[in-house]
């Protein structure tokens, strides 16, 4: 299991930008880096903290937001 800080750490580190623009509103609409390699990344992230256990929850495919992404984690217990 990860915190909510250590999910927004994964998210910037994985977007390469800093932590502070981060937040749990934060999308790839208004995070101009979140953008279709970013979203790729910030998957791969996940899957390496999580040992391949994001590859199990289809729907974090197509989760554009932090709030989606840690409700997701949240449902599967990974939170």
């Amino acid at each position: 299991m990860i915190t909510e800080d250590k999910l927004l750490i994964t998210i910037a580190s994985a977007l390469e930008v800093d932590k502070s623009i981060i937040n749990i509103d934060s999308s790839s609409e208004n995070i101009e880096k979140w953008d279709s390699l970013g979203h790729l990344a910030i998957l791969s992230a996940l899957d390496e903290i999580f040992s391949g256990a994001i590859a199990d929850i289809p729907e974090i495919a197509n989760s554009y937001s932090v709030r989606s992404i840690f409700d997701i984690l949240k449902d599967n217990k990974l939170i």
